[in-house]
């Protein structure tokens, strides 16, 4: 799975994937990443775990505005 995330406006935002973790590119594992205005970064990771998942910013105003979705993993 490969996630493409940006940053379009003027403000900082918090992406995070509910049960998944990727790789930074030190090697450790993350799961919550901030990026801020015109920034952008890839998150990669085997998909092996079924379910119906969230994803959003973790900026409460932000979620608020909609910027929070579901994704669906299937067997």
């Amino acid at each position: 799975m490969r996630w493409n995330v940006l940053a379009i406006g003027d403000d900082f935002h918090t992406f995070h994937i509910h049960g998944h973790r990727w790789r930074s590119p030190d090697g450790t594992f993350i799961d919550t990443r901030t990026i801020g205005p015109a920034e952008s970064f890839a998150a990669e990771f085997v998909e092996d775990a079924a379910g119906t998942w969230p994803y959003h910013c973790h900026v409460e105003a932000h979620v608020m505005m909609g910027m929070i979705g579901i994704y669906r993993v299937r067997r």
